[in-house]
């Protein structure tokens, strides 16, 4: 298990980064019009960005928001935080069209709820002259957004979860699986690395077909109600996007099965009463929520401001393990916590 001490050095580096390198990749072509726009704002004046969540009123992407808020404020930009009510792509659609018509937005920080639905929409953004960033979650086509920030790489926290799975079972045993939505890019990603560890180092562990809780607790409170129901010898529940892990370990701790692990995606301030809940065992596996809102913005920011790029192969000198691969900006930093460590963490 990761102590909270050991993201210390992660997250120094993340804070180092955006100034090291730049943005002006991925459909640079397609800003021309913008160029003029970009010179006069120079120095960071009067900069507009819209943060755009998967959906509003989420924990976790309320926690990225005053993060980012935050920091736009210290340097003096203007940050919007818009949304959909409901997990819908097609409402973040008519959502960025609005941008595009509004005509005074320079930057969409955007979390997409469905990696080929925002693909069109966020192309006539860059067309319109609006600089796109994907975060947390990205689009199937790159062209449509010029850089995808994350703290940690789909595949590794896939990896992660799979071992510590593997681990937590030694190897033999029953589990479920929950996730947001099935056409969430970044989901995908992180589910199909977590049974591909299963499937190659851990074959005695027998997984159930995945259930999808579409960012809603309940429903994955439901869900999990029904996985412990109809599977009276499961022994761990995995969650691998918010809030699902509440959820669980509700259920969980309604049903007295207390001797089913959960385990998975959630805020520390979120899970904490749960974890310290006596002959629950409830492991969180996330990253640094906070700094990646803030660290966002300083990306845009210096993209905008300062003109800025990051370059194929790039880390962050002295942090050996960040990235950046084409157009992704990554920082490889899964970050485990319990019931001994989540009080190391406050977001």
């Amino acid at each position: 298990m990761k102590k909270g001490k050991q993201l210390t050095a992660v997250i120094l580096a993340f804070v180092l980064v955006f100034g090291l390198a730049g943005c002006t990749r991925g459909g640079a072509e397609k800003k021309e019009d913008k160029t003029s726009s970009s010179e006069s704002k120079k120095n960071g004046e009067d900069l507009k960005v819209v943060m755009m969540p998967k959906v509003m009123g989420m924990p976790i992407f309320e926690s990225y928001y005053n993060s980012a808020k935050e920091q736009a404020d210290e340097l003096g930009i203007t940050l919007d935080y818009i949304g959909p009510s409901e997990l819908d792509a097609s409402k973040q659609v008519n959502l960025v069209q609005d941008l595009i018509s509004g005509g005074d937005t320079d930057a969409l920080l955007i979390c997409p709820a469905d990696g080929e639905a925002l693909v069109p929409v966020l192309k006539e953004a860059m067309d319109a002259g609006i600089h796109v960033y994907t975060w947390d979650d990205d689009v199937v086509d790159e062209s449509a957004r010029e850089y995808f920030i994350n703290m940690c790489s789909d595949k590794i926290y896939g990896e992660q979860m799979g071992k510590t799975v593997g681990e937590m079972l030694k190897g033999k045993g029953k589990i479920g699986v929950v996730n947001g939505n099935m056409t969430a890019t970044s989901l995908t990603l992180k589910e199909e690395a977590l049974q591909d560890v299963l499937k190659n180092e851990y074959p005695d562990i027998k997984v159930m077909p995945t259930v999808y809780h579409g960012g809603d607790q309940q429903k994955a409170y439901a869900l999990c109600q029904d996985l412990l129901t109809a599977n009276p010898d499961l022994d761990l529940i995995a969650v691998i996007a918010t809030p699902g892990l509440l959820g669980a370990a509700q259920a969980v701790d309604a049903s007295g099965r207390n001797e089913v692990i959960v385990y998975g995606a959630e805020q520390p301030n979120n899970i904490k009463e749960y974890m310290k809940k006596d002959g629950l065992e409830v492991v969180g596996c996330l990253w640094d929520v906070m700094t990646l809102g803030k660290e966002a913005v300083n990306i845009v920011y210096s993209c905008l401001a300062d003109g800025k790029e990051y370059k194929e192969g790039d880390t962050v000198e002295g942090y050996p393990e960040s990235s950046v691969e084409g157009t992704n900006i990554t920082f490889n930093a899964v970050l485990e916590f319990d019931k001994d460590t989540v009080d190391d963490y406050n977001f």
